[in-house]
């Protein structure tokens, strides 16, 4: 404060009364004539105010001319003046800051571009559903929900790796949003539930449409449950428990629906069949997190889904050389998810029965062989595209173990054929754990050994292709949003490697090839995947896929 007169010697009781004051030293004529107490004079040092009227006026002057000089240099010309006019640099308009979008807005971007078009391969009715769909449907606030948890997840601006949402804690608010959004979409959800019962005139006359979108859109409330629990570590029987019931509960009114509205039997629709085969997926992974077996409606919708997914193949053989003639026969293929997933039903089924005690040592061990030699023909009889190729490197690369990686088509054949290795494990670990005397004599004699370190040489192998900036150009540091779920894919099987090798130099580079991935990369989840296999190694691989989200980041 600027202040030029005088201060006032009075004490405080007489400047309060408004009195004239004598100024005695201890107390004043005034306060012993009132009989107050009196602070007695105060000390002159106290009341100094400086004046810095100059001062202050100097550098308002001078912050100004700062000012001036930035805008000038900004704009040493307006748009609308000519050069041999020019106006000073205080009539130039800055250029306006952009308004960036809503949250809703830019989470929806980032679903559909990274995740829905950019890397996923089961959810190609969603963005037509999406497009038609009205404002006020169930689709519209799922796609909310959805979107909204999975860039708090990534925690991350569309477009942005490392710029977060906002400074304050974007992760709650994006959170706190998609809550609001899954309680709309449920409570929509609902009352489009009994406007289309199967026993209401009303949903008989409806579009079956509509139907569509109710069954996308609870196969989205779905996903959203599954990208709600990635990143939460809890107790082991807790996860159990929990997976029973709220991993289940969208899948089975999906099933439901699905069979009210009897599509089960009318898959002509390329809509109907990709919401039918993106339900078959994710029946078949829930219940295996769940531990429990898969209905028996999925081997009707996979019989129903069957010709649609299979292909002819054309072979020619020459059977006589001295005519020349040719035999051409013409086989049937089915696509090879689709097949690899008919087999990983047989897996969860023997999971569940061995862990309700249903089975024999002897019979858990048969069917497991069986199973695991259904796996082996199946890689064998993969086409041409699906096989990888294999380059070899100097030593030296902490990147590579073992001197060489391996590439493969794209993250979506990757991740499949890891999930034939890792079924083939959890086959393995199973024989060990529950075979009889037999079995394990054929333990002893190195088979399953040999067969499980060459499964895990092998994950290891399609590792360095996203993860290595050297592999790819496009892989970088930190890691972008595509790469990151790509590289998400590999946490899994990453973590069934290193549980079960025995050699301890391996499981160390498993670990710290994901502790790269999280503080280099900026893949959180693998900082949480290192950490249990470090500590808890034990931990069953049903559990870390739930951990991490099950297959809400799967291709």
């Amino acid at each position: 404060m600027v202040n030029r007169g005088k201060p006032s010697l009075d004490c405080r009781p007489c400047k309060k009364r408004k009195l004239r004051c004598d100024l005695q030293r201890d107390v004043c004529g005034q306060c012993a004539r009132a009989g107050i107490k009196c602070f007695g004079r105060r000390d002159p040092n106290e009341l100094v105010i400086l004046d810095q009227t100059v001062s202050t006026k100097r550098k308002v002057q001078a912050s100004h001319q700062l000012r001036d000089s930035e805008a000038a240099t900004r704009h040493p010309i307006c748009p609308s003046e000519s050069i041999s006019n020019q106006p000073s640099a205080t009539t130039c308009t800055p250029i306006p800051r952009p308004v960036l979008p809503g949250l809703e807005s830019r989470a929806r971007t980032a679903f559909f571009s990274h995740y829905v078009l950019g890397f996923s391969r089961s959810h190609g009715a969603l963005a037509a559903l999406y497009q038609a769909t009205a404002t006020d449907s169930p689709l519209f606030a799922a796609v909310d929900a959805a979107a909204l948890l999975f860039l708090a997840k990534q925690c991350q601006a569309p477009g942005y790796p490392t710029q977060p949402v906002s400074s304050s804690n974007p992760a709650s608010d994006l959170t706190r949003l998609a809550t609001a959004s899954y309680m709309v979409a449920t409570r929509r959800l609902g009352n489009a539930l009994r406007i289309e019962s199967p026993h209401s005139k009303v949903g008989k006359a409806r579009n079956l449409t509509f139907d569509y979108e109710t069954l996308q859109a609870v196969l989205l409330l779905d996903l959203y449950e599954k990208l709600a629990v990635a990143g939460l570590q809890r107790p082991a029987a807790s996860a159990e428990e929990d997976s029973k019931h709220s991993w289940m509960c969208h899948i089975r009114g999906a099933l439901s629906l699905l069979r009210a509205s009897d599509l089960c039997h009318q898959l002509a629709s390329p809509v109907k069949r990709r919401l039918a085969a993106r339900l078959a997926m994710t029946l078949v992974v829930s219940c295996g997190a769940a531990g429990v077996h898969v209905p028996y409606e999925l081997e009707e919708l996979r019989a129903g889904l069957a010709p649609y997914f299979t292909t002819p193949t054309v072979n020619e053989t020459t059977s006589d050389a001295i005519h020349s003639t040719t035999t051409t026969t013409t086989t049937m293929r089915l696509d090879p998810k689709f097949s690899v997933t008919g087999v990983v039903v047989g897996v969860v089924n023997l999971t569940a029965d061995v862990g309700q005690g249903n089975l024999s040592p002897g019979k858990a061990c048969s069917r497991a062989q069986s199973l695991d030699q259904q796996f082996v023909e199946m890689e064998q009889s993969l086409p041409p595209s699906w096989q990888c190729e294999r380059v070899s490197t100097v030593s030296g690369y902490p990147m590579i173990y073992g001197g060489y990686y391996d590439v493969y088509a794209d993250h979506f054949v990757t991740q499949v054929r890891n999930v034939i290795r890792s079924m083939r494990l959890l086959l393995c670990k199973l024989e060990m754990e529950h075979c009889d005397t037999a079995a394990l004599s054929l333990y002893h004699n190195g088979y399953i050994r040999i067969a499980i370190e060459s499964l895990c040489d092998d994950i290891v192998a399609s590792v360095p292709q996203f993860a290595w900036t050297i592999a790819r150009s496009e892989n970088g540091i930190p890691f972008g949003p595509l790469q990151s779920l790509q590289c998400f894919t590999l946490l899994t099987p990453l973590y069934l490697a290193g549980q079960l090798t025995t050699r301890s130099e391996l499981r160390e580079w498993i670990i710290a090839t994901m502790e790269y991935m999280a503080y280099s990369g900026g893949l959180h989840m693998a900082k949480t995947v290192a950490s249990i296999l470090r500590s808890a190694p034990e931990t069953s691989y049903w559990q870390v896929y739930s951990v991490l989200g099950s297959y809400a980041f799967a291709a």
